[in-house]
Order: C-alpha cells, then sequence, then structure tokens
C-alpha cells in the first residue's frame, strides 16, 4: 500500500468496526462487493421496480410522468423537515442569488459545506450542529437549487466552484476546508486544485476524481436519461440508499429532488458525468479525508479507493451506509469529520 494512504475499514459481517486496518480494504472482501458488479439489465430491472415500488398512480407511466406535488411533504433534499424559522442569508452573483448560512467562530480554517446533485444546504444540518460550537461554519444552496436562484444555462463544476470561492471572498474567509458531498465532493477537488494556498483540507464524502463508466453502467445511464423527468429523477435517488432505508424517508427525498428544475438537474448530471481530475490529484497539496459509503452503488468505493491511492496524504473511512451517508448515518460522518481535524 502506497506511504500517505490510510485505510480506515467497517466490518460489515457483525463484528465490531475495525479500525486501522491497511490494506483490508484492497486485499480483504470490500473489493468482492457485489455492488462493484454491473449486470446491466438485471439493474435496469431492479431499477424499473424500484421506481414501480414507489407507486405507478404518483409517479405516471414510462410514456408520461406526473409532477410530483411537493406541497404536501414540505420536505427538505433529505426527506426531513426543513426549518421554516430560519431565513437564509443571499448573496448576488452577477445577478443570480445564493442562499447561505455562517454560523459559529472559532480560530481554525472555516468549514465550508458543498452538497450534491438535486440537493440543498439543509443535507448538512447534523454538522453545522456539532462543529458551530467552536468552529466556524458555512454552508449554502449551490446555483439551481434550494432557495438560490436557478437560472437557465449551461451548469458546470467549475462554474459551481467558483460561486463558492465567491462567497469565501464576500464572507472575508481566507483559507477553508471544503466538505462535499457527491457533486459537492468534485466541486471540492476543483477549489482544492485552483486555490491550494486558501484549502486547509478537504473532505469528500461519497465522492470521486473520474467520473467512470464501464459498458453495463453506462447503458443503465443511456436509458434512465431518456425516462419521463420525474421517473429519471426517482431512479437514480431511489437506488442511493442502502438496503432497508426508511421508505417514507426516501419518498420525501425523491419528492424534493423532483422539485430542482429540470434544466438544473440535467445540466448538472451532463456535468458530473463531463468530470475528471483524477490524474491531476497528486496536485491536491492538503490532506484529504474519504468517508464513502460499502453499498454506495452510485459512486462505487473502488473509485475513492482510486483517487485515495493518488493524493499525497489520503485517509479513507468506509461506512455500512450507501450513497447517501450524510443522511443514512449523519452522526458517523461528524464522527469521521470531527477525528479528521484533530489529526496533527
Amino acid at each position: 500500500m502506497r506511504a500517505g494512504l490510510r485505510l480506515v475499514g467497517v466490518d460489515l459481517r457483525g463484528r465490531q468496526p475495525a479500525a486501522e486496518r491497511p490494506g483490508d480494504a484492497f486485499g480483504g472482501s470490500f473489493c468482492r462487493s457485489p455492488q462493484q458488479t454491473w449486470r446491466p439489465f438485471p439493474m435496469i430491472v431492479r431499477r424499473w421496480r424500484a421506481v414501480r415500488s414507489y407507486g405507478a398512480s404518483r409517479i405516471g407511466r414510462w410514456s408520461g410522468a406526473r409532477r410530483l406535488c411537493h406541497d404536501d411533504a414540505m420536505t427538505d433534499a433529505e426527506g426531513t423537515t426543513a426549518d421554516s424559522t430560519t431565513q437564509a442569508a443571499r448573496l448576488n452573483i452577477d445577478g443570480v442569488g445564493l442562499a447561505y448560512d455562517d454560523e459559529g467562530s472559532g480560530d481554525g480554517a472555516a468549514l465550508v459545506f458543498i452538497h450534491g446533485w438535486t440537493a440543498n444546504r439543509h443535507r448538512w444540518d447534523h454538522q453545522m450542529d456539532h462543529f458551530k460550537v467552536g468552529r466556524r461554519v458555512i454552508r449554502l444552496d449551490l446555483r439551481g437549487h434550494g432557495e438560490s436562484d436557478k437560472p437557465v444555462q449551461r451548469y458546470t463544476i467549475d462554474g459551481l466552484a467558483e460561486d463558492v470561492r465567491r462567497l469565501m471572498d464576500d464572507r472575508g474567509v481566507d483559507r477553508f476546508i471544503p466538505v462535499g458531498h457527491s457533486m459537492g465532493g468534485m466541486i471540492a477537488q476543483k477549489l482544492a486544485l485552483a486555490y491550494p494556498d486558501r484549502v486547509e483540507r478537504i473532505v469528500l464524502v461519497d465522492s470521486l476524481g473520474r467520473m467512470v463508466y464501464n459498458r453495463g453502467r453506462g447503458l443503465v445511464m443511456t436509458v434512465s436519461k431518456r425516462l419521463p423527468y420525474n421517473l429519471f429523477v426517482a431512479a437514480n435517488i431511489m437506488r442511493a440508499f442502502k438496503p432497508g432505508y426508511p421508505r417514507e424517508q426516501i419518498r420525501g427525498y425523491v419528492a424534493a429532488s423532483q422539485a430542482t428544475p429540470r434544466h438544473v438537474v440535467l445540466s448538472c448530471f451532463d456535468a458530473m458525468r463531463a468530470f475528471d481530475v483524477l490524474d491531476r490529484a497528486s496536485e491536491i497539496q492538503a490532506p484529504v479525508l474519504l468517508v464513502h459509503g460499502y453499498y454506495d452503488v452510485q459512486l462505487p468505493p473502488r473509485e475513492a479507493l482510486r483517487l485515495a491511492a493518488r493524493c499525497r496524504d489520503a485517509v479513507v473511512k468506509i461506512l455500512d451506509t450507501g450513497h447517501e451517508a450524510p443522511v443514512e448515518d449523519p452522526a458517523a460522518v461528524t464522527a469521521a469529520i470531527e477525528d479528521f481535524l484533530a489529526r496533527g
């Protein structure tokens, strides 16, 4: 195993979590996870069954989906009730308003939480509540998401990263620690590469350095994108959770994701598909923490390990979750970040 890479494993067979098991994630049962074997036809069937089980009366048929009513859900992208008493601050960037929260104070670098595709800043409620005691914490709704404006334009990972940078400039933040989930992790890597003097550390949750599609997964994604809009979103969100996650919470998550405008969803989806900084990972000077769900079938864990192996200083933490680790086990994500920040 390359020097500088440290693996912190999770035992999923009933034993206590394994701490400091170098190489286990490469040579043990992790690499033989069935989630990493892509079989196109069964995957398409499972995806269709998942959407159909959500309720054909609400989603609609293949030929045309009915818009899911979001008013009865009143949930944010995590399937949790948004706090209507909290009024987000706003930053105007060239006529586009971004909603954000800036809380806490402390001497260390600010934590900047960046959500993923179709989500919003409330993804990080648990982490904000924990870290604002003794540290400055900032989170935002990315352009096109949540309470931020949703202009009709081409969305890129570089452009979203620049929005975060301009928010840091506006808030007078020099050095910061980007914490990104999924697409937010891609944005965090762009920030680390573009502004190495400002990024002190970087935390990537269920993210990767290169969006790779083998033949099987490429077929799945092609078929998915040809579905009616609501089916496309539902198909991608529902499979993001570890089997057994409460169905009602998933329904709230799906409803909130479907509330994201179509032009934003599809443009960001294309931006993620084009994302590739893997060959530049060695240029990231800051220490990197990669937190990844063992059951993540959206962005398989092997891709996180591939990224970690290219970084100068990386720690990998595998959790007993799917792709939505901040939702499925927020306490574990918070603990992993806390441990990482405590490193010398």
